[in-house]
């Protein structure tokens, strides 16, 4: 495996990035029974709003159009509509001490194992100045990364306002995917064994909005038996295939976690059960029962099976289609597993669900 180009993501010359120093969080004691880096919650607005005790909030996600209240802690609003229940707050908190910051315009958390951070950019994607502007947000990630000594991207969230529409006879996708492979490769070289899990998922109206985990400690690169490697992925999808792996597993001390890409109805590269949402659900839990059992019996993990999920989120092309795909989430996966069910597009028109999953931040 080639060593990263760590001093790619500048342009020679360029300035070092304009960083405002962390705000320090008071420390929070912790025990070896309770050393939490990382913790994931799908709360009220009213619980994120009053936190909990022990834990420090790294980054909290909202969807819908309300704004969300002014914070110290990274904050995305993600224009999402939820179709099931009453609204929820993606939040991340940490039982370590936390420290706040903001580098060109990514508003981030750190503890002493990650970072996340969080950015929102208003370029219209119908514009030539797209793919110039995430190729430009990447490099700052990288750039904001690899100074605060949190090298390794180990899980990236993308909302593309107008994910399937065209501009200039290419998809907004297919642009988004041939910014991000650039930057990638200017900033690794040769990188595909160094991707993070990831997902691309349309909104409706709204900003292009990035948030991302990153890592002192490198994960480790998961790929799915069932599927070709998204960045292998045949011409026919586009200038650049899509630059993500299907998940990252990341073992430190006591802690194991698995962040599971946005996973589709696809099987080999194709997308199959076109218009036929059911079948799309439970090939996709497919897809992600074989993901997890791959990796239980290759890594030795604990988890072994989507019993062991402990976090789902499943966008939904069609908001009328949540009760086949609650019905199915019961059926395979039971009541274990905490559900964010959000409205958007998928990345190919064909796909009616995508569905992402985490197993050890609870």
């Amino acid at each position: 495996m080639p060593a990263p180009n760590r001093n790619a993501g500048s342009s020679p010359g360029a300035a070092a990035p304009e960083t405002r120093l962390p705000e320090s969080r008071p420390a929070i004691p912790t025990s070896a029974a309770a050393h939490a880096p990382l913790l994931l919650r799908y709360v009220s607005p009213d619980e994120a709003v009053t936190g909990f005790p022990g834990e420090s909030v790294l980054a909290e996600i909202r969807f819908g159009g309300d704004p969300a209240l002014p914070s110290a802690h990274p904050t995305a609003l993600v224009a999402m509509e939820q179709p099931d229940n009453a609204p929820a707050v993606e939040l991340w908190t940490s039982k370590l001490t936390v420290q706040y910051g903001e580098s060109h315009g990514i508003h981030y958390a750190t503890n002493s194992e990650l970072l996340i951070g969080i950015i929102s950019n208003a370029t219209p994607v119908a514009s030539e100045e797209f793919e110039a502007q995430v190729r430009k947000i990447y490099r700052d990630i990288f750039a904001l990364t690899e100074q605060q000594d949190y090298p390794h991207l180990l899980r990236m969230w993308n909302y593309i306002p107008g994910i399937n529409l065209h501009h200039d006879g290419q998809e907004n996708y297919q642009r988004f995917c041939h910014a991000r492979a650039q930057a990638f490769q200017e900033h690794y070289g040769e990188f595909t064994f160094l991707l993070p899990s990831a997902s691309a998922i349309g909104t409706r109206q709204g900003s292009f909005t990035i948030y991302f985990i990153a890592s002192r400690n490198a994960g480790v690169q998961r790929e799915n038996p069932r599927q070709v490697s998204a960045y292998h992925y045949p011409p026919q999808y586009g200038r650049r295939s899509p630059s993500f792996a299907r998940a990252t597993l990341e073992q430190s001390g006591d802690h194991e976690r698995l962040y599971i890409s946005g996973t589709a109805s696809i099987v080999g590269h194709q997308s199959l059960h076109a218009g036929n949402m059911q079948a799309q659900m439970d090939e996709t839990l497919h897809n992600i029962e074989m993901l997890i059992q791959s990796t239980a019996a290759e890594r030795n993990t604990r988890f072994c099976g989507l019993a062991d999920i402990d976090f789902l989120k499943i966008y939904l092309r069609h908001a009328t289609d949540v009760d086949i795909a609650r019905e199915l989430i019961q059926r395979r996966i039971g009541t274990r597993a905490s559900t964010l069910y959000l409205t958007g597009d998928i990345c190919r028109r064909e796909l009616l669900v995508e569905v992402e999953a985490v197993i050890g931040c609870r």
